[in-house]
């Protein structure tokens, strides 16, 4: 689980290149700066990801100011290229919906060898709820659609209710209403 200064160096770095890989036509781009190795590549849904675990995170004041900060930068850039954006997140959509699918895939071919790296694996189901925000769903297209609220029966049919799988400092700013899914496991 990345911590609060992972989640505020990936958005720093994001900050810094977020235009441009906006009007590239990548969904994943390459970090830049110092201590970035470690960090996933560049994506919007990588980005809403860390803001939300960056805002959820107890903080400093000086944290809770460069996560402010940042989240302003990041607004900025979203605003100025309000359909990049969104065309950008359409497709990042898409190609998370294919990672979660392919996920959920091996874990109905093995069970028990698969069951364990959900509390990992979540992250993308996060980040497509993330994401639906971003974009108009129903302009998707229709197979897109029906694979979303397929996967989606799938998990229910496995998933077993219980703790929230990640760090519990996360747990109040991602309610159970909302984030179901990363309140419990999956059958093993």
């Amino acid at each position: 689980m990345p911590t609060l200064n992972d989640d505020l160096t990936y958005l720093q770095s994001a900050a810094e290149s977020l235009e441009q890989f906006l009007l590239s036509d990548e969904i994943y781009w390459p970090l830049g700066g110092r201590r970035t190795a470690h960090l996933p590549r560049l994506s919007l849904g990588g980005v809403l990801l860390a803001s939300l675990r960056a805002g959820t995170y107890p903080k400093t004041k000086a944290q809770r100011r460069r996560w402010e900060n940042l989240t302003r930068d990041v607004d900025a850039v979203r605003t100025r290229w309000r359909v990049a954006w969104e065309r950008k997140a359409q497709r990042e959509f898409e190609a998370r919906l294919r990672q979660w699918k392919a996920y959920l895939n091996e874990y109905r071919e093995n069970p028990g060898a698969q069951a364990g790296y959900y509390p990992y694996e979540v992250r993308l189901r996060v980040m497509l709820d993330l994401l639906a925000e971003e974009i108009d769903l129903g302009s998707l297209p229709e197979h897109i659609s029906s694979m979303y609220t397929g996967l989606d029966a799938l998990l229910r049919a496995v998933f077993v209710p219980g703790d929230f799988v990640w760090d519990e400092t996360l747990q109040e700013g991602m309610p159970k209403e909302r984030f179901w899914y990363l309140y419990g496991k999956l059958r093993a």
